[in-house]
């Protein structure tokens, strides 16, 4: 698993991040392909000027503009991408953090929201029923008795 986006109070690469990789992470948002942890609250940007740049009209989560459209990033959540041999991990901040604070995210990354797929909690709880139930059929098949 590779990590990317959390950034704290300082931005470590600033750059020019693909447009199709915006366009992906902000269609995974908008899809609800966020991977919910349970919550203990919001995660508020600590690269934000003050509480009008994170609570908008009293609202928590700042409003992103991308291609047309406005939305509001809850700093709750992950995107889990699979790509090749790799799952990357990313707050769904990442969208703000790029998009108002210059944030490019890792060359792979990026490569792997423009060609891999978003895993979905569905994606998820699937492959663990079928390990789940691999793992009881094998042990109940190789129990010491059955004969």
């Amino acid at each position: 698993m590779c990590a990317a986006g959390w950034l704290g109070d300082c931005v470590p690469s600033v750059g020019r991040t693909p447009p199709d990789c915006i366009s992906r992470l902000c269609e995974a948002y908008q899809s609800d392909l966020v991977i919910s942890d349970g919550t203990a609250g919001f995660h508020n940007c600590e690269l934000c000027d003050g509480e009008d740049a994170w609570y908008p009209d009293g609202k928590v989560g700042p409003i992103i503009q991308w291609q047309g459209s406005r939305m509001r990033i809850y700093g709750h959540g992950h995107f889990l991408v699979q790509h090749k041999k790799f799952v990357f991990l990313a707050p769904v901040l990442i969208i703000h953090y790029i998009l108002d604070h210059w944030y490019k995210p890792p060359d792979m990354f990026t490569e792997g929201v423009n060609h891999g797929r978003f895993l979905s909690l569905e994606v998820l709880e699937w492959a663990e029923y079928k390990t789940r139930n691999t793992d009881t059929k094998q042990h109940s098949e190789s129990s010491p008795g059955d004969g």
